[in-house]
């Protein structure tokens, strides 16, 4: 059996390829979602509605006795977002080929006049994406929405955090014969509603790259009377929990949130989640996420481990503070995923004398501990003052990475 994966196209059969439109005329089995398959109502062979990219390799081993060429339409293009990504690791042995299509970044873009090389790209279509943090760096952004993430929901959480003046433009139904494309503000399309099958771009002239690497100042978080990692002690820990994009950060004892938001940042599309007890670190969280635009940060209000329990499994995790429950934070954590990274910072000899223990105990590769004792200069009249704070001791082991 050869099987071809052709992206169509938002669903208009008139923007396939002409490479697609010739590979399907060799085709005996169809297979797609139900919106696919409609595209081609004079196809004379077999068709099988199947969306989840498990379900259709079932479908293909089950009729590869009979069939000498499959195809398998999907949405836009193969290499966008695509379910087409998954399709070929699920079928060992069968040759495979992908055959792009125009997706629905480049249509609505040239739609729109604009060019596209240029936007950034969220992806809310059964996914989280961090939504307010591209928007505030990007000057376009191009949302793909779905499920709960509507456009309207999608203007609603811009107006919410102070990005309802920015222009929008919503697509919907795009290709097919009832398309609309709407310009206006976010926080007017808060308040109407979009077909399911819709994307939207977002315009911000005024936005900020942030700055690259690590570093926040300590200056730019609301802190009150909560304790906070300070920023060279935040930056050897970062640096410890080799952090990637994409990972799962837990932030224990995350206080103001320091950590988390500078987390949140370097993870891009990775979802961090705080975790605290004390309610007024719980409000300055929400005001530092709120500041920052981190919609990929998660405020878990509750005592570790107890709070811990719903989380998904973390692929690095740090421990800012643990009241007295350090052996069974890490181990609920180890058992969620044994090869997670964890970073305990510990300011007392007690603390640090339970982590290492805590790292024997759990057979943690790696074990490190490193002191790190800052003293900054501060004016004193026409003179300079060294300063010294606190030294932390900065503990980290496990994980599997280079």
């Amino acid at each position: 059996m050869k099987v071809s994966v052709i992206g169509i196209g938002m669903g208009n059969p008139a923007l396939m390829t002409i490479q697609a439109q010739e590979k399907m005329k060799t085709g005996q089995l169809l297979i797609g979602a139900k919106r696919m398959l409609d595209c081609f109502p004079e196809w004379e062979g077999e068709k099988i509605t199947a969306a989840l990219p498990e379900k259709i390799a079932a479908v293909l081993k089950e009729k590869e006795p009979d069939t000498e060429q499959a195809v398998v339409v999907v949405s836009g293009d193969t290499g966008f977002y695509s379910a087409a990504k998954k399709i070929p690791p699920l079928l060992p042995g069968i040759e495979v080929e992908l055959i792009c299509g125009i997706s629905s970044l480049q249509y609505f873009c040239a739609k729109l006049n604009e060019t596209w090389d240029d936007v950034k790209v969220v992806s809310l279509h059964g996914r989280e994406g961090d939504l307010l943090g591209t928007v505030s760096q990007s000057v376009k952004t191009f949302v793909l929405t779905g499920g709960e993430h509507t456009v309207e929901q999608v203007c609603l959480a811009l107006k919410e955090n102070g990005f309802g003046d920015l222009e929008v433009a919503a697509g919907e139904n795009l290709s097919y014969a009832d398309e609309k494309i709407s310009f206006g503000k976010a926080d007017v399309f808060a308040d109407k509603t979009f077909s399911p099958l819709s994307v939207l771009m977002v315009f911000n002239p005024q936005a900020k790259p942030f700055s690259v690497g690590i570093g926040i100042s300590d200056r730019d978080f609301l802190r009150g009377e909560v304790p906070m990692t300070k920023a060279e002690v935040r930056a050897v820990s970062l640096a410890k929990l080799k952090l990637h994009p994409g990972q799962v950060l837990w932030d224990v004892g995350a206080g103001t949130g320091s950590v988390s938001i500078e987390g949140a940042r370097l993870l891009g599309n990775g979802q961090v989640y705080a975790v605290e007890q004390k309610p007024e670190a719980i409000t300055l969280l929400h005001q530092n996420r709120e500041r920052f635009h981190c919609t990929n940060l998660h405020i878990i209000e509750g005592h570790a481990p107890e709070a811990l329990e719903a989380l998904p499994p973390p692929d690095a995790v740090f421990i800012g503070g643990s009241s007295g429950n350090l052996k069974e934070i890490i181990a609920f954590a180890l058992n969620r995923n044994p090869k997670a990274r964890i970073v305990v910072n510990a300011i007392t000899l007690e603390t640090l004398s339970a982590t290492l223990n805590c790292f024997k105990a759990f057979s943690l590769p790696d074990p490190e501990a490193v002191q790190v004792a800052v003293t900054k200069a501060r004016p004193v009249s026409s003179f300079h003052m060294m300063t010294a704070q606190n030294p932390v001791f900065i503990c980290s082991a496990g994980g599997c990475y280079e």
